[in-house]
């Protein structure tokens, strides 16, 4: 049965992350089919967090009838005509990680139109079949509804974590059908916090932590809070040199007001490109070309290292 709400999964078993490999390597399977679930909306797992459901797109070069360059090769039939030009213009493409190795890893997270919010999660995949070689550059989106975001606290990292694993263990699809059904997104709630009053609710925080032996919280980080502030006060930001990009993005998320969250464009691990028009860019290393290409762009550049 298909009728337009499967679930990608492998059809035989699961592929390891490799990258002697040099990439995720193409899954094994005829198409895009797996279990259905319900209407296509949202519904809550039990104690398991969030089982979003939602539309879906591959940008990536491979050959076929439509061309061979870096495009949207397959998508849901709701993503619409105006979220394909958005995502073709953001999406990476040849040489687009920051990272040259096989088992680099991006992270794009962007609005689009009506309030619906577009994650990617961007991998090498193989060898490109273009003669100018190298690996290929493959993009798996997903187009989430204002709803789904705020159920997941707008944090996109999440939404990230869960799209990686299933591309480590299923491996891209390089021979996908044009039309896709939905995606679906277990989504782990993050560890409930204790809202009950405690008895001592009247001491002072630091001094209820002394007697019940805790650790005070830890003080948050004055080069993460200045960040912060730029993005609340929608400037475009450069975060360069940080030792783990996709830590440094979800320990800055943390100190994001919501609001702001839904409004920011962000990239981890890919190259930076004026034309993407991104609020937050996070990359390992200011590289050398990096001052010439933000010149007169109104960009702030923050140094983690």
């Amino acid at each position: 049965m298909d009728d337009g709400s499967t679930v990608i999964a492998a059809e035989a078993e699961a592929i390891d992350w490799d990258p002697k490999s040099r990439g995720l390597q193409p899954a094994r399977r005829s198409r895009v089919e797996d279990a259905v679930v319900g209407d296509g909306g949202t519904a809550r797992a039990e104690a398991r967090g969030a089982l979003i459901q939602c539309p879906q797109a591959i940008f990536t070069s491979i050959r076929s009838p439509m061309g061979q360059g870096y495009r949207i090769v397959a998508a849901s039939p709701d993503v619409k005509a105006e979220d394909k030009i958005e995502m073709t213009r953001r999406s990476p493409s040849h040489g687009g990680l920051c990272d040259s190795s096989a088992d680099a890893v991006g992270l794009l997270s962007y609005p689009l139109g009506g309030g619906r919010h577009c994650i990617a999660c961007c991998a090498h995949a193989g060898v490109e079949h273009t003669a100018r070689g190298g690996l290929r550059v493959y993009s798996h989106l997903a187009v989430l509804e204002s709803s789904d975001f705020e159920a997941i606290a707008a944090d996109p990292v999440r939404i990230h974590a869960v799209m990686l694993q299933r591309l480590r263990r299923n491996g891209p699809d390089l021979a996908p059908p044009p039309s896709l059904g939905q995606l679906s997104l277990e989504v782990p709630c993050p560890e409930e916090e204790d809202e009950e009053p405690t008895a001592d609710a009247h001491v002072p925080q630091a001094q209820a932590e002394i007697e019940s032996g805790s650790e005070p919280p830890s003080p948050v980080n004055p080069a993460l809070a200045a960040i912060a502030a730029d993005l609340e006060a929608d400037r475009h930001v450069i975060v360069a040199g940080a030792t783990d990009p996709m830590s440094a993005l979800n320990a800055l998320i943390e100190l994001l007001p919501v609001e702001v969250r839904h409004r920011l464009s962000l990239s981890v691990g890919i190259a930076y490109s004026p034309g993407r028009r991104l609020q937050l860019v996070l990359l390992p290393e200011e590289h050398s070309q990096l001052r010439r290409l933000v010149a007169g762009q109104n960009v702030v550049i923050h140094r983690l290292s």
